[in-house]
């Protein structure tokens, strides 16, 4: 498991110029010398203090420092979960592969939000992945998102390409995201929960990059859209 110390003060502002900076001159270069592009990132993970998953995380969070500790790197997850896919039993929902989690610096409790996927029957069939428990359903963009205080459950269609084309069709990716930051809280408002929701599409939308699903699930931005309960 890999540590990297996130900043909300000054420094981020400076690191993210800093980035900017950076950027520019490896688009320059490329540009100029024709250099193929540049690797994936190691893991999924990180995000930049400008990205939109960093807005909804730091609004879940709050103010100040948090740790982003790395479970698994881009290459780890997804040859995990190809494997578990390949492997698994035609009933079952696969024990969900730890990506990452982010945990708020000086606390002596250890709350965090954790992000985890695996692989799960649709709604409704035989082994299929529980539904959070007295949770608020949503629709972003065709995903079916539950939501409530402390946890987001995605299920979305992720078509796979070539021998794992037809069992990647029989299932469901989920993104497992729980928010233990929550717990004892008494201030989880509908705007809060959305955030959640927002924050699980947007991750989860990394892995499904990752993963080349060729159906594109999510590509679009979140728009998030309370369903009726069921």
């Amino acid at each position: 498991m890999r540590l990297v110390r996130i900043s909300s003060r000054s420094g981020a502002d400076r690191a993210v110029k800093g980035s900017i900076a950076a950027l520019v001159c490896v688009v320059a270069v490329s540009s100029c010398s024709g250099q193929s592009p540049a690797p994936r990132a190691d893991d999924l993970c990180s995000v930049a203090e400008s990205s939109d998953e960093a807005a909804a995380l730091r609004q879940i969070i709050g103010s100040g420092d948090y740790e982003t500790q790395v479970d698994s790197t881009t290459d780890g997850l997804t040859s995990r979960l190809k494997k578990d896919l390949r492997e698994r039993k035609t009933d079952d929902w696969t024990t969900p592969a730890d990506m990452c989690s982010y945990v708020p610096a000086n606390q002596s409790k250890p709350h965090r939000v954790r992000v985890e996927f695996g692989w799960t029957p649709p709604a409704g069939a035989q082994g299929a992945r529980p539904a959070v428990k007295d949770a608020g359903r949503y629709e972003v963009n065709g995903a079916l998102i539950e939501t409530d205080d402390i946890a987001s459950l995605l299920r979305i269609r992720c078509d796979l390409p070539g021998e794992l084309g037809a069992p990647s069709k029989q299932v469901l990716l989920y993104g497992d995201v729980s928010y233990s930051i929550n717990i004892s809280r008494t201030d989880i408002d509908q705007a809060a929960r959305d955030r959640q929701t927002t924050f699980a599409y947007l991750m989860t939308r990394r892995v499904t990059d990752a993963l080349g699903c060729e159906n594109e699930p999510l590509e679009k931005p979140p728009v998030v859209k309370p369903l009726p309960a069921p």
